[in-house]
Order: C-alpha cells, then structure tokens, then sequence
C-alpha cells in the first residue's frame, strides 16, 4: 500500500486554482506526479511557459532554457518567444554558441533581430553565410 496519494494530489489540484497558492505546492504536486503519475508530468510541464513570465530571478529563465534545450528542444523556439521580452539577446547568442546550437534558435534570432543588438545580428549573419542564405 503506498498511502493516500490519489487523496493528496486530488487536494493539491485543487489548492492550486485558489488565490496566493503556494509556490511549493506546484513542486510537491510535480513530485508526487513523477512518482505516482508520470503520465501527467506532461500535462504539469504544458503549464510551464506561462508560469516562467511570473518569475522575478531572471536566473531562472535560463536554467528554463537549458532544460528546454536538453530535453524538449523542438520546443525552445516557443519558450524564447515568451521569455524575449526580458531576455538579455546577447547572453543568450554568447550560450547557444558555447553549445553549438544557434541554427536551432534561428527562428528566435530571427524575431529580436529587430532589436538591432550586434551579437544577434553577427550571429544571424554567420547562420546565414554558412547555409548560403544571401538573398535575406
């Protein structure tokens, strides 16, 4: 027997639609999750894109980033839509560099190229001369 675990992540669904819930509760119910219920993780992951724009460390953002990239990389392009506002554009070039991944965040580059900041710019340049995109 292995508790009352169905009991518990009934009451924290439900927990979490109340006002201030705690923070620490999205985490618990994630856990008990991944051990009792793996097929929702999907569905508590799903949530992520919206709750990481309410984070206050900026920090964070990026460790948000490198787990994207590990494990859901089709995805991060969705992920740096809604962080670009508060991204800093040339940490996160200077990282997709170090790690040999810009032309997977092309479609990123491509949408705060407007920004005109120099290492996005000379980084969307570089893409473009290595695929021999010289017509954009």
């Amino acid at each position: 027997d292995r508790g009352y675990f169905e009991e518990l992540i009934t009451m924290l669904e439900a927990a979490l639609g109340l006002e201030r819930a705690h923070m620490g509760m999205f985490t618990e119910l994630a856990i008990l999750y991944s051990k009792f219920k793996p097929q929702k993780m999907r569905e508590h992951l799903e949530h992520l894109k919206d709750i990481i724009t309410k984070v206050a460390n900026v920090e964070l953002y990026y460790k948000a980033v490198q787990f994207y990239l590990e494990f859901k990389p089709l995805l991060l392009n969705d992920l740096l839509m809604v962080l670009s506002p508060r991204l800093d554009h040339s940490r996160a070039v200077t990282f997709f560099s170090k790690v040999k991944q810009l032309p997977l965040v092309k479609p990123y580059l491509r949408s705060v190229q407007n920004h005109n900041n120099k290492s996005v710019n000379e980084a969307l340049n570089n893409l473009f001369i290595t695929e021999e995109d010289y017509q954009v």
